[in-house]
């Protein structure tokens, strides 16, 4: 099978999942595979690995309310170069799959996936009111209780006085977060305080206010199709960085927790990559942290442990429907940084290819786009 995939968000240093998407893809045998990077950062590391055949960089896939992208953030506002820039690329490459991994670049993909599919690349991603409700914390908080799935007490704080009321009520140490992107745990009223500052001034809405909860985390990363899982691989996180993101983990026989990520892609009549998030608490309780919209950054552990889920997913894309295994627990991996060596020219030239230079390459290599 002669297949070209094409993957976003390839950086692998700000943990982005791209990087991993390839990882995976590049050990599935016989698969005949070539693959086409595509990121925002003309530094991407993914640009610059063995397993590309091509790569592109391309305006961020949204921009602030400044015009730039660059000092103010937003998930609900297109970036209509981004999407242009991603035509552009497709009509150029001709790619069989195109696999999205950012979670900001989903509502995107949904918007526009008939118009790729006219471009003859396949894609497999939810229904864009699916995505609406993965992407917001809150909906998510709001649609798992209506299907009783245990989650910590969460609330919308609207004003620095509603954050001064809830606190009364709920016990520090507690969780201040952004209903988009971002969290971390408050253990005085003045650190609530400066979180709620920070998160509602960087994304212009309300933050959450969460009850914290100690104990161990979960991930189940999973490929679905209309609601229907087709594999899902559990971990347990074993280290994190200050964003949260698993650092060592573990792949686990979890299937309690295999069941209830199987009964949100089903309430959510979820297509393409997923993963959901948990915490076991020490009364043994599974509670819901989040739902991400697309593969997470340890997916290339799903590939070591024998279930490879984005090679799952290209095949589902082009309409192969297997049966698959299992995979093994036990499999762990432990982040690492590595650092490619070459001459500066080297990043001066690997550049893209001129199709519209406006559209798909900075003007300078060293400057990241501005919207200019």
């Amino acid at each position: 099978m002669n297949v070209k995939v094409l993957v976003t968000g390839t950086d692998g240093i700000s943990n982005k999942p791209g990087y991993s998407v390839i990882k995976s893809l590049s050990e599935v045998e016989n698969g005949h595979l070539r693959l086409v990077a595509v990121d925002y950062n003309p530094f991407s590391g993914g640009f610059y690995c063995k397993y590309v055949s091509a790569h592109y960089v391309c305006p961020p896939p949204t921009i602030g309310n400044n015009g730039t992208g660059m000092t103010s953030f937003t998930w609900s506002r297109e970036n209509p170069r981004y999407v242009s820039c991603l035509m552009d690329i497709v009509r150029h490459e001709k790619p069989d799959v195109i696999i999205p991994t950012l979670s900001m670049e989903i509502p995107t993909f949904s918007r526009h996936k008939s118009q790729f599919r006219a471009l003859g690349a396949s894609i497999e991603v939810p229904d864009e009111d699916k995505v609406a409700i993965a992407n917001d914390k809150m909906l998510v908080f709001s649609f798992m209780n209506d299907l009783l799935i245990c989650q910590p007490d969460t609330h919308a704080i609207r004003s620095a006085k509603e954050l001064q009321l809830r606190l009364r009520k709920v016990k520090l140490p507690a969780v201040v977060k952004s209903r988009r992107h971002g969290a971390c745990v408050v253990r005085t009223v003045n650190e609530a305080k400066f979180a709620y500052r920070l998160f509602s001034e960087l994304w212009g809405e309300a933050p959450l206010l969460q009850e914290y909860v100690e104990g161990t985390t979960y991930c189940v990363a999973s490929v679905s199709s209309r609601g229907s899982v087709t594999a899902a691989v559990a971990m347990r996180k074993l280290a994190r960085d200050p964003q949260g993101a698993a650092t060592a983990a573990a792949t686990v026989n979890a299937p309690r927790l295999i069941e209830m990520n199987s009964q949100i892609s089903r309430a959510l009549d979820w297509s393409g990559g997923m993963e959901t998030e948990w915490i076991l608490g020490r009364d043994k309780e599974f509670r819901l942290l989040e739902i991400n919209s697309r593969f997470p950054c340890w997916v290339y552990l799903t590939a070591r442990s024998g279930l490879n889920l984005p090679w799952i997913l290209v095949r589902q894309t082009l309409g192969y429907h297997d049966k698959q295994g299992s995979y093994r627990s036990g499999v762990a991996f432990v982040r690492n940084v590595l650092d490619i060596p070459l001459g500066v020219e080297k990043l001066i030239t690997r550049r893209a290819p001129t199709i519209d230079a406006d559209n798909l390459v900075p003007r300078f290599a060293f400057a990241p786009w501005t919207g200019k």
